[in-house]
């Protein structure tokens, strides 16, 4: 079993990591507050045309989980290499990366926490 805590890394590895040969294809920047199945199916299509993804976790103005479990969760995705915790500022650096696809899924992750959110208030009622 592969400990899914040591693919998270911290800003400059990942960066680095980003710039080296044969880097992930593709990085993913969202909040995975929390992660959801649509996140699975959406990471999956991702992973199905990029490859293994590199993945920036970044926070809502009110999570619900703290940063670092959400990092975990999405390192626990089998097609994210490698994952980092990042302000909405550095990510603007990474962006910069030549040949890097950028797929922001933070505004599509607001509305996935909503969906729950309005689910488990509708659950409540019953």
């Amino acid at each position: 079993m592969v400990d899914t805590r040591t693919k998270i890394v911290d800003f400059k590895e990942f960066r680095e990591r980003l710039l080296a040969p044969a880097p992930p294809r593709a990085l993913v920047v969202g909040h995975f507050d929390p992660v959801v199945y649509s996140h699975v199916e959406r990471m999956g299509a991702l992973a199905a045309e990029y490859g293994p993804l590199a993945v920036c976790v970044t926070s809502p103005a009110d999570p619900l989980l703290p940063v670092r479990a959400r990092a975990e969760l999405a390192a626990a995705l089998g097609f994210t290499e490698f994952v980092t915790i990042a302000e909405h500022a550095e990510v603007s650096v990474l962006t910069a990366i030549a040949g890097l696809v950028v797929i922001d899924e933070t505004h599509d992750d607001l509305r996935r926490r909503e969906a729950l959110m309005a689910l488990v208030r509708e659950r409540q009622k019953a």
